[in-house]
């Protein structure tokens, strides 16, 4: 989850034209709407393209890489890839006459479709970090109960789990203050057999053995990542050999 760092580092330049980039990364967490970038895009004139975009190609590829991420980082991928796309355009700069490139801002194609790929691409990588958050914060709250463990029993995930924004407020859960009824799957006594039929959102009624196979496959394929200390992948593997 690199939305955090990538933007603190954006928003440490000096540069006014990246903190609009930064401040757009806000706005693209709850929506793919290209005018959340509308601050961005008014910064490229065909008078000053090359000169604007030389500055501002220097300054966002200096925080990201201050930021420690790499193009495996889909936020990240997300940026350099706008880069690269604007780079296209100030390479081809001398085909463009003011009326073109004017048009290329406000159309589907040339910039205006830049920035359109860039606000779907973001946006995406942002709503699964959101996920991946939620889903680590779970987890950790399940092994902490299945384990009888506290706070201090195990390791502090908030270091790799970055803040959530919500559009309708900090601190605001759609969960919250809620409580499970009883023998539902969230009451924390609720068990289930392999054959046992349970409803998946994606495929509808299925075995349950099914389900918890493919979350093992996806958490295998997980557990491969090295950076992950083994104290949780431990965790994790004896959660899923409890269930």
């Amino acid at each position: 989850n690199s939305s955090t760092k990538i933007r603190k580092a954006l928003g440490e330049t000096a540069d006014a034209d990246v903190i609009k980039l930064t401040n757009a990364l806000k706005v693209l967490q709850n929506s793919a709407s290209i005018e959340g970038l509308k601050e961005v895009r008014a910064i490229f004139t065909y008078d000053t393209y090359i000169e604007t975009f030389t500055v501002f190609s220097e300054e966002v590829h200096s925080a990201l890489e201050e930021s420690g991420y790499d193009e495996t980082d889909a936020l990240y991928s997300a940026l350099i890839g706008f880069l690269d796309d604007l780079q296209s355009e100030a390479d081809s700069y001398d085909t463009h006459t003011e009326a073109s490139l004017t048009a290329a801002l406000d159309g589907e194609q040339g910039i205006g479709g830049i920035f359109t790929k860039l606000a779907d691409a973001a946006h995406a990588a942002l709503v699964q970090q959101k996920t991946n958050r939620r889903v680590a914060n779970y987890v950790q709250t399940e092994l902490m109960n299945i384990f009888k463990l506290t706070d201090d029993d195990i390791p502090d995930l908030g270091n790799n789990i970055e803040e959530d924004f919500q559009a309708k407020g900090e601190g605001e859960s759609d969960d919250e203050d809620k409580e499970a009824a009883p023998g539902s799957p969230d009451d924390g006594e609720t068990n289930y057999e392999s054959d046992d039929i349970i409803f998946d959102p994606e495929r509808g009624f299925v075995h349950y053995g099914e389900v918890l196979t493919d979350y093992e496959n996806i958490m295998d394929d997980w557990l491969k990542d090295e950076s992950i200390p083994q104290e949780i992948k431990d965790m994790i593997r004896d959660y899923f050999n409890s269930l």
